[in-house]
């Protein structure tokens, strides 16, 4: 078998044996930017994580006065509903 496959290589016509190489070279490009989106992605992750960590302390410093004017408001409208007659 792998007689006949030597044999047969040194018969291929002259230029044949380079489309082989170039369709290898396609396959290992393919592969090369099938592989670059996976940078992307991990590198997105940790950018939402940072993103998220501070946005999420920045709503949790203002969310404590805002309940708490919420809170007040409720009250005071409790309060007039209640003491009306």
């Amino acid at each position: 078998m792998v007689t006949l496959i030597y044999n047969h290589t040194l018969e291929i016509q002259d230029g044949l044996q380079f489309e082989g190489a170039a369709l290898t070279l396609m396959s290992t490009e393919n592969i090369v930017e099938s592989l670059e989106p996976i940078n992307e992605i991990w590198g997105s992750t940790i950018e939402m994580a940072i993103v998220c960590t501070f946005g999420q302390a920045s709503v949790a410093k203002r969310i404590g006065q805002k309940r708490q004017m919420w809170t007040q408001a409720i009250q005071e409208r409790v309060s007039t509903t209640a003491s009306a007659p």
